[in-house]
């Protein structure tokens, strides 16, 4: 990383921001506790919002610091320098994107501690447990399909215009980035209304616009829910265009004219990867119960 670094920018700690925008002395001036409670439990960029299942990974924790302690120093030690550094990022959302995008590579080893709960769980045939795990799975379904059904980018696009709409144009002349286009990109100014206020949640706003559309609900009804209708009465021609006109992201639909060809292989390859997972996980589970079940046999035998 530090060759990396220095092949980028030339040296090995610089951080490779401009300094005719001030930068370098700004961009990891975050309190570490502020950036770590942001990107964990703020509103808009909760990494257990958008990755439900990841809270099993936290009650893993115990479990894994007493029976895998090499993997739970693993994770530490790879995982915490990264996080330490975003942390200290002024600019720790990452935004414009979909949840916290700087923490996306913590999902994977963060499942790893979990399944380690997860298979003593079947261990030691502690039912509840597993009732547990598929509830919150469910949950992290249903978020997954929400946030996929539609242009993610489309709702930051529609929020931003209700945000100046309702909330008013931020003054952005102290921000240390150059305002273009009537915004700035990585700045507070424009940031915080999706981040901290739960008026503009994204995860909220897309299972509003899902729920209602499913059900084939003209605007009139479904704009008695919306959620910005807790703290305003203000109505946004833009967020009724937005539900009018849904912008859906179901991948394959964008895969049109010259490009269908590559959106039907792309479509095959998804499904097989989906059922190939699940035939994966019943064979898993499947060998872990035929392989539990074989031990006291085998205990006996070489006992007598």
């Amino acid at each position: 990383m530090l060759w990396y670094n220095w092949a980028r920018t030339g040296t090995s700690s610089g951080t490779g921001y401009p300094t005719t925008a001030a930068l370098v002395a700004t961009v990891f001036r975050e309190n570490v506790l502020f950036g770590l409670w942001s990107q964990f439990f703020s509103l808009g960029k909760n990494i257990f919002f958008y990755s439900p299942p990841l809270a099993l990974a936290i009650v893993a924790l115990p479990y894994a610091a007493r029976n895998r302690p090499a993997c739970v120093w693993a994770f530490v030690l790879t995982a915490g320098p990264v996080l330490y550094l975003y942390s200290k990022f002024v600019y720790w959302s990452g935004d414009w994107c979909w949840g916290p995008r700087y923490l996306l590579f913590l999902v994977p080893p963060f499942m790893v501690l979990a399944s380690l709960h997860f298979a003593e769980a079947l261990r030691t045939k502690r039912r509840l447990l597993p009732l547990g795990w598929a509830i919150v799975f469910l949950v992290g379904f249903w978020v997954q399909l929400a946030g996929a059904s539609q242009y993610w980018d489309h709702f930051i696009r529609v929020s931003k215009s209700v945000q100046t709409e309702w909330l008013g144009n931020p003054n952005r002349r102290g921000a240390y980035v150059p305002e273009l286009r009537g915004q700035c990109d990585p700045c507070f100014e424009d940031f915080y209304a999706r981040t901290y206020t739960p008026a503009f949640e994204p995860l909220e706003a897309h299972s509003w616009y899902l729920w209602h559309r499913i059900k084939s609900d003209p605007w009139s009804v479904a704009a008695q829910t919306m959620p910005i209708r807790r703290y305003t009465s203000l109505n946004f021609p833009s967020v009724q265009q937005w539900y009018e006109q849904p912008p859906w992201d179901w991948w394959k639909l964008s895969f049109v004219g010259r490009y269908q060809t590559a959106g039907n292989v792309v479509l095959a390859i998804f499904i097989s990867g989906f059922f190939a997972g699940i035939g994966f996980l019943v064979y898993g589970l499947r060998y872990r119960r035929e392989a539990s079940s074989a031990t006291p046999d085998q205990g006996s035998t070489s006992s007598s």
